[in-house]
Formats: C-alpha cells, structure tokens, sequence
C-alpha cells in the first residue's frame, strides 16, 4: 500500500509533481474504483442473455407411523380401514438450462443505461484529472510567485540597507543631521519584516504543493520558468466559451447522465412486456421404501411465456419517477452549461485585465526607478530630504511586488482558461 508521504532529496519538476500528485491521489483512485464499478454493472446486465445453469439436489422424506383410515366398499357395504404405517424418501438430482428468449427489450434498454453510466463516469475521471493538474500547476505558480516575492523583499532590503549607509556617509560629511540616520533605519526594519513574510509564505506554499503530490514538506522544486508559460487559451471570447461548452468533461458525463436516465425510462416502461424464455432439464428421481428403491431418470423441455396482467400499479408509479429523474438530469445539464459559459466569461475577463495590469506595473516601474534615481542624485546634492528618498524607493519597491503579481496571475488566469476549456 502507498504511503501517504513519501520523501524527496532532490528537487522536482513541473511535470514530475503533476505526475506523481495523479499517481498518488486517494480521490483518482476513488473515480477509478467508480469507473470499474459502472463497467461491472454493465457486466451484470448482460449476463440475462446467457444461459443460466443449475444444479438442484433435492432430498424429501414422509413418514406415517399409524397409518391412515379410510372408507372403502366391501360387498357392497362401507367399511373404515386402517392403513397399514407408510414411509417414503424421495431423491431427486435435476441438470437444468434456462436461456432467456425475449423480455421486449427491456435487458438491452438496461444495457444501454448501464453503458451510458460508465461513460459519465470515465468523463469524470478525466475531469478530476485536468482539475488536479490545474491545482499543482496552481500551486507550482505560488510557490514561484512566493520565490520572487522573496527576491524583491530581499532587493528592498539591500536598498534600504545602501541607504543607511548614504545617510551615515552624509552624516559623517556634516551634509545631514543625525535624524536621517534614524529616519533610514525604520525602511530597514520593515525591510526585514516583509522578507520574514516571504519567507513564510514560501514555506506555506511549498507544504500546500507537498500534500497535492504526498510528499514531505522539505522538498525542493525546480522547475523553468518557461514551463509556466502555457499556450495561449484562444484568441477571442466567443471562441472560448464555444470552447469550454464542447470540451468540458463533467458536462459531458452530464449529457451521459441523461442518456442513461433515458435508458432506464424506456426499461422501466418494457417491465410489462412479454417475457419468453426456454428450459430444458435432465432429471435422475428414486423413491425408497421398505422394499425397493425404483429409479426413474428422464428428460424435459419446454417454453415459459410470462405477460403480467396487472401489478397494483407499481410500474406505472416507477415510470412516473424515472421520467422525474429524465428531467432533473436535463435541468442539471443545462444549469452546468450556463455555470460554465459564466465561468468562460469570468475568466476571460480575468486574464485580460492581469495582462493590462502587466502594462501598466511596467510603466510604473520605470517611473519609480527615475524617480529613485533623481531623488539619490538630489540627496546626495542637498536639494532633497531623507524622507524624499525613502518616498520614492518605497514606491519602486512597490511597483516591484506589483509586477510580480499582475505577472504570476497572468499565469494563473491562462491556467485557468484552460481548465475551463477543458484542456
């Protein structure tokens, strides 16, 4: 039996997670164990078109000690008799065959639900699959996304600490006073609070992707940042939601659902149909008394016909009910359409801003860095205060995180569209 966890001493790819998350999930191996029941049951209906084989042995025994009285006529007269006691054992071995001839389709329309209900069940399969892969390559973003976050907090650190000493050296040059000194080393507190944080959120999104692929939460990933990158998910709306609505499993085992229920409808309705099956049997029968034990083997045949007149209207009750179940498959079928088609939209939507915001922490990265770069140049000149500085490398660090973000939900959103999209 696998282990819940198990160990990784070297770090891992993209690929490597996904494949072991699938290998070692508990609910994959749930669906599969669902699909190889619907695909047993398929197995059990059709079994009513094989002959059925029994052996039946069967051992009966009678016994009348006192022996029954009875009237009888003796030279015309009315007499009462004593039977003598009685004892009789009866043996019977029977080899018999039994093929269903005709039960008005009701076996093939069982069939056919069957058959439909182990499709829905493999399209959710698949479906669990594609939805465990978007949560570790979700997954494989934040760790990646929470490593660059750490850079950045890293970086601010260095700037902030750079700064401090700027501010020494001009405190020492007689430019500045002392309070710009004291003013430079709160950015570096928070500097290293805020990488405290990264760090922590690392470790956090690190043991999240660890309990998606059973591992410990020590292990390493490594992984291009190219294989982040997934293609692109379409080059216009409609053409994703036509998408997502053509290829998503679980609406697929939906329409499966209503084809079995369909299924089940029309063998519900053919239980009242004429039922015709064929027997033949061989049969060995010894009675034993007292004095002999006869022995009678012969052979039979024949043809059951079976038409039920009525049945208190229960199958007229289960009609109405599988008809119900018809239309709660439909209704749920086109509810998961409409949920799908908004999913389509939300996540287009999605990815078109995250891209914009892309530009836009661009723009906002190149004014901060300038604006950083005028305010040293000022400081260092003594046109410009200490507070001036820390302003505006705390807005490039900003700009920095926000990058990082709108950059990694790009990411996320494509992963997302995909999984919409079925892909």
């Amino acid at each position: 039996m696998r282990p819940l966890h198990w160990p990784l001493r070297e770090p891992i790819t993209l690929d490597d997670a996904i494949s072991a998350a699938i290998s070692r999930s508990p609910a994959i191996r749930a669906r599969i164990a669902v699909v190889e029941a619907r695909i047993a049951r398929i197995y059990e209906t059709t079994s009513g078109y094989q002959p059925k084989v029994t052996l039946v042995y069967d051992a009966t025994r009678f016994e009348q000690p006192l022996g029954a009285p009875f009237f009888t006529s003796i030279f015309g007269q009315a007499a009462l008799i004593q039977a003598a006691p009685f004892t009789l054992s009866q043996f019977e071995d029977r080899f018999q065959v039994t093929q269903l001839l005709s039960d008005g389709g009701q076996t093939h329309a069982l069939v056919m639900s069957r058959v439909a209900s182990a499709r829905g069940a493999f399209a959710m399969l698949i479906d669990a699959v594609h939805r465990l892969q978007y949560d570790v390559r979700a997954a494989c973003i934040s760790v990646a996304e929470s490593a660059a976050r750490l850079e950045v907090a890293r970086s601010a650190l260095d700037n902030a600490k750079a700064h401090l000493r700027m501010a020494r050296a001009q405190y020492q040059a007689g430019a500045v006073a002392r309070a710009d000194i004291v003013f430079s080393r709160t950015p570096v507190t928070r500097a290293r609070i805020a990488l405290t944080r990264s760090l922590t959120h690392l470790q956090d999104a690190q043991a999240h992707l660890a309990s998606l692929i059973g591992s410990d939460p020590g292990f390493h990933l490594r992984f291009d940042e190219k294989s982040l990158l997934l293609p692109d998910p379409g080059a216009t709306l409609s053409g994703v939601r036509q998408m997502a609505l053509q290829r998503r499993l679980d609406l697929q085992a939906r329409h499966c659902e209503v084809k079995a229920s369909m299924a089940a409808l029309v063998a519900t309705r053919r239980a009242n149909s004429v039922t015709i099956q064929a027997t033949a049997s061989y049969q060995f029968v010894g009675y034993q008394t007292r004095e002999a034990v006869p022995q009678h083997p012969g052979w039979s045949a024949g043809i059951e016909v079976t038409y039920p007149l009525f049945d208190g209207g229960l199958t007229h009750a289960r009609i109405h009910e599988q008809q119900a179940r018809v239309a709660e498959a439909r209704d749920e079928a086109n509810q998961l359409a409409r949920n799908i088609d908004e999913e389509a939209v939300t996540a287009w939507n999605a990815l078109q801003t995250a891209r914009m915001q892309v530009t836009v922490c661009q723009a906002e990265i190149a004014q901060a860095r300038e604006s950083v770069r005028m305010a040293r140049g000022q400081y260092g000149a003594g046109a410009a205060t200490n507070l001036q500085v820390l302003d505006a490398q705390l807005s490039l660090d900003q700009a920095h995180r926000d990058m990082v973000a709108a950059h990694y939900e790009v990411l996320r959103a494509v992963a997302r569209i995909l999984l919409v999209t079925g892909r």
